[in-house]
């Protein structure tokens, strides 16, 4: 059984859970997928930093505040994240039959 990496930020009973959180959750699971189950502390700390700013961003939305400044800190940790690890490339079918003929 593995342990969810954020088994302390998973307690959401009793508030309202904003669209900008529940997204950025399943951006964190699929983070930790990629990474093989396990997010080093430097991934982990923005990981949780998104968390906090997702929140922010949805109460200030809610609020009808201002969030460029929110949504332009939680942009450039995901980026950071992204680049930490990086989607697994997709491969265009035509072109891998094409690739296969090719070879043939």
């Amino acid at each position: 059984m593995s342990q969810n990496t954020f088994d302390i930020f998973d307690d959401t009973a009793g508030r309202h859970v904003g669209q900008q959180e529940k997204a950025t959750r399943r951006l964190i699971e699929s983070l930790t997928e990629r990474s093989g189950g396990d997010l080093d502390p430097f991934a982990t700390t923005l990981c949780a930093s998104l968390l906090s700013l997702a929140q922010n961003i949805d109460t200030q939305r809610n609020a009808g505040k201002e969030i460029s400044r929110n949504m332009n800190t939680y942009l450039d940790n995901v980026q950071r994240l992204q680049d930490m690890y990086p989607p697994e490339p997709k491969v265009d079918e035509d072109l891998a039959a094409y690739l296969a003929e090719a070879k043939a």
